[in-house]
């Protein structure tokens, strides 16, 4: 209901209907419309050692999908939780 009915009604950089977009970018999405105060995303790794940990170096290494880079401006803070970790 919500990608089809509310998501493209929202302010903001809407969807893409494309393999690039997946729960991440659903995700995150959902996020800024509720006014989330912070998005945590569970993942099944800890993020890549990349130089600057910005969500393009995330995306480049297949660690979020590639369409949530293009939400960057628009999200509450992030936070990565490995759910694997000790």
């Amino acid at each position: 209901h919500f990608l089809r009915h509310v998501e493209p009604l929202q302010p903001g950089s809407k969807l893409a209907a494309n393999w690039d977009v997946t729960s991440d970018s659903i995700a995150a999405r959902l996020a800024v419309s509720l006014h989330a105060e912070k998005l945590v995303f569970l993942k099944s790794s800890s993020p890549p050692p990349v130089a600057g940990q910005s969500l393009t170096h995330y995306a480049a290494t297949g660690y979020v999908d590639p369409f949530l880079p293009r939400l960057a401006s628009e999200l509450p803070p992030l936070e990565f939780v490995d759910f694997r970790a000790p």
